[in-house]
């Protein structure tokens, strides 16, 4: 019985998300998702910072609702589960109180087992039905959508200020993706049909990539002007947006975006080699010692990211990954879950 409400639950997916979101009424401002011990509802630091830049993202905008889904695997009763999921939409609707959201602002659905997006026969697959999906919601405007938009800018050294001749942009958009290059000047320019949301990557040759999200357009041109930082031997980058099972190496789902951007970033850069360093968070603390559990999870996460790149297509003898334990924080002495975070991370420098 389980696994036919499995398949038909994969079926009715996109309208179990989306069929009581009336299009016409709301835009998605943006939509996070939350992972889970199982039987867990407990939030950790990372779940908590997230939930506070959400919070802090929202002050911005014309909010109408948040949705909070929350689902769990088939371990246990259906009405375990229905409980448990209630416990994890809580945990988070409470924190988001906590940070300052207003509670008629929160719309809580819960689902307990019955709409995984993964088999729960593996432990992997249930690792991702053990969520919380948060979609922020704002009334949609017929008159802020434009037919229209012209995207321009430039490109320029963020040291020199010197523009980026020939630098590649990519402009993401409902699953085409439109590339153009930048001029003498470093200048570019593009006329779109109207959008909801759009992605825009550059790269450029020995410099670090750069990324912008663009919402509706209210006007008919949208101005970038958009700074890459050299890819300098020695050279760090923090790689944002990703996300491992807690208390394991283990990437979840929503980690692949920003792993293909970095792979898409070295194929660009094809001369340069890099080395994947992982950090861990543990502050106040001696530096604990390269055969301890935390030294080693440093090692694994570095390694995870590596193995992905591999599978890519990056060629291994490009590639290089590390531990660092809690060695090289950024915040030694962390007291606020942001300096936590930030410690808690996996680096890219350039060695070659």
């Amino acid at each position: 019985m389980r696994f036919f409400l499995y398949t038909l639950s994969l079926l009715l997916l996109p309208q179990l998300l989306f069929g009581q979101i009336d299009r016409k009424r709301y835009r998605f401002i943006s939509t996070n998702e939350l992972f889970f011990e199982s039987g867990s509802f407990e939030l950790d630091a990372q779940d908590k910072a997230e939930l506070k830049a959400l919070v802090e993202k929202l002050s911005g905008e014309e909010l109408e609702k948040i949705i909070i889904q929350a689902h769990t695997d088939s371990i246990g009763s259906s009405l375990h589960n229905n409980e448990l999921a209630q416990n994890r939409a809580n945990s988070v609707a409470q924190e988001l109180l906590l940070q300052g959201l207003d509670s008629s602002f929160i719309d809580v659905r819960t689902y307990g087992e019955f709409s995984p997006i993964a088999n729960n026969n593996t432990e992997e697959g249930r690792a991702k039905n053990r969520r919380v999906s948060i979609y922020a919601l704002a009334p949609y405007d017929p008159s802020r959508f434009r037919d229209k938009c012209k995207i321009k800018g430039r490109l320029t050294d963020s040291k020199t200020n010197a523009p980026l001749a020939n630098a590649q942009i990519l402009m993401v958009c409902m699953g085409r993706q439109d590339t153009l290059f930048t001029d003498a000047e470093g200048y570019f320019e593009q006329l779109l049909g109207g959008f909801r949301q759009l992605e825009l990557r550059a790269y450029a040759k020995n410099y670090f990539f750069a990324n912008r999200l663009l919402k509706t357009p209210e006007t008919d041109s949208i101005y970038l002007d958009i700074q890459l930082e050299p890819a300098l031997l020695g050279g760090k980058v923090q790689l944002s947006d990703l996300y491992f099972q807690a208390g394991t190496a283990e990437l979840l789902s929503n980690s692949e975006k920003a792993l293909n951007e970095i792979a898409d970033f070295m194929r660009y850069n094809s001369t340069l080699k890099f080395e994947l360093g992982g950090h861990i968070n543990k502050p106040n603390r001696a530096p604990v010692p390269p055969q301890s559990r935390s030294y080693q999870l440093s090692e694994a996460r570095a390694k995870a990211v590596y193995d992905y790149l591999i599978q890519k297509g990056i060629a291994a003898e490009r590639l290089k990954y590390r531990g660092y334990g809690n060695w090289e924080m950024i915040h030694p002495r962390a007291q606020t879950a942001l300096e936590q975070q930030l410690n808690r991370r996996v680096e890219l420098k350039i060695i070659q």
